[in-house]
């Protein structure tokens, strides 16, 4: 029971940590996708000016069909994406 509760406690601190981590918005990895026609006009501008604003938080997207992107949101290959 101890070895379990201590387990509990220490993610309870790595959550915590990210958490504070992903409201300051100063460092970490933005992960997204988007279709073909929002990368073409709409994502560059916004990308651009996330990485301006945050310039420490790796932002990566990839370009495919709802459908692929659907499944990698599933896999938690991405946080969201745009279609």
């Amino acid at each position: 029971v101890l070895q379990h509760a201590l387990s509990l406690v220490h993610g309870a601190a790595l959550l915590s940590s990210e958490v504070t981590r992903m409201t300051k918005l100063d460092a970490g990895d933005l992960r997204f996708g988007c279709g073909p026609a929002p990368a073409m006009k709409l994502v560059p501008n916004a990308v651009a000016r996330f990485i301006n604003a945050h310039p420490k938080i790796r932002t990566t997207f990839q370009v495919d069909n709802w459908e692929t992107l659907s499944r990698r949101l599933s896999r938690e290959e991405i946080e969201f994406f745009i279609a």
